[in-house]
């Protein structure tokens, strides 16, 4: 059974041009019990995104970056209540850690803004990615 995590506060979206920062985000970091194999949720807070458009040379490409806020800390003891064993502190595999939802709405509308605003550098960073033939 999965913990309830406390309530985020909410990331805020900058955007300049055509980048964009989204700060005070929360990340899910995901590891596995070594005794029980069953998979625990940690959360840390503060965490960056940095995204939009590069332009190289004639070469604009979409980028995104995600830092997470800091390593999370893992439990003393296993939080699956049917497990409940001490875990060693080196007995852990953390996943990539992905933004939680919140994020996930000032990415789409970082997106967008930027894809709007600079349909001169959308178009080719789209067909360089491939979302539209070349």
């Amino acid at each position: 059974m999965m913990q309830i995590v406390a309530e985020a506060q909410r990331p805020t979206l900058v955007i300049d041009g055509h980048h964009a920062v989204i700060s005070n985000g929360r990340f899910l970091h995901m590891a596995h019990c070594c005794w029980c194999r069953n998979a625990f949720h940690v959360a840390t807070d503060d965490g960056t995104i940095h995204m939009g458009i590069a332009v190289t040379g004639k070469n604009p490409r979409w980028y995104e970056k995600e830092t997470p806020g800091g390593r999370p800390e893992a439990p003393a003891v296993c939080p699956n209540e049917a497990c409940g064993k001490e875990m060693p502190r080196r007995h852990y595999y953390w996943y990539t850690p992905s933004p939680v939802y919140l994020a996930r709405d000032l990415m789409n509308e970082a997106w967008t803004t930027i894809r709007i605003n600079h349909p001169e550098l959308s178009g080719p960073a789209d067909r360089a990615a491939g979302i539209i033939p070349a």
